[in-house]
């Protein structure tokens, strides 16, 4: 049968967002974090992962949204119910996410080469996605990178802040 962390999973409300969004997942056993993040609960069924999206309004003010993660319990799916929620809110908006599986996955979807993701483990949510309908492919992000390494990379510095302040919305505190 379904554990309870299967069955729990949370959206909020759809809303209209900017061009640019920032997201991220995490999955962890409650424990406090190791140098490189949460660790992953080694029991499915214990396991928990959440999701996050932030994003600065024309005025600069910053807002978030977050939620648990529908269905099994894993990084990628966290990363993709954060996904999910942005295009739900507004299909044009670019997401900056570090997490390939993602990124790649919405440009499949979005170049209607994602059938594989539909019958995949995590179809639930890529078939959700699809009827999002995303209409700008997702950038992808290095993650666990100083500042500086980012920018030297090529990446903007606007993506690194952003990903840091989501990032710390998944932390306990």
């Amino acid at each position: 049968g379904t554990g309870h962390a299967e069955r729990a999973g949370t959206f909020p409300p759809t809303r209209p967002l900017p061009a640019r969004a920032y997201t991220d997942g995490s999955g962890g056993d409650g424990l406090p974090p190791t140098a490189d993040g949460p660790r992953p609960a080694p029991d499915p069924l214990l396991r928990r992962s959440a999701w996050a999206a932030c994003w600065q309004d024309p005025s600069g003010g910053w807002h978030h949204a977050s939620g648990q993660t529908p269905g099994r319990q894993t990084v990628g799916r966290a990363e993709l119910a954060a996904a999910l929620w942005v295009y739900r809110c507004s299909p044009g908006t670019t997401i900056y996410i570090d997490n390939k599986y993602v990124v790649d996955g919405i440009a499949a979807i979005h170049r209607n080469t994602g059938a594989h993701l539909l019958r995949g483990v995590d179809g639930d949510l890529w078939v959700l996605l699809q009827a999002a309908g995303p209409r700008v492919d997702a950038v992808w992000i290095p993650s666990h990178q100083t500042r500086g390494d980012f920018c030297i990379r090529g990446f903007p510095a606007h993506a690194w802040e952003r990903n840091e302040r989501t990032t710390r919305r998944l932390r306990p505190t």
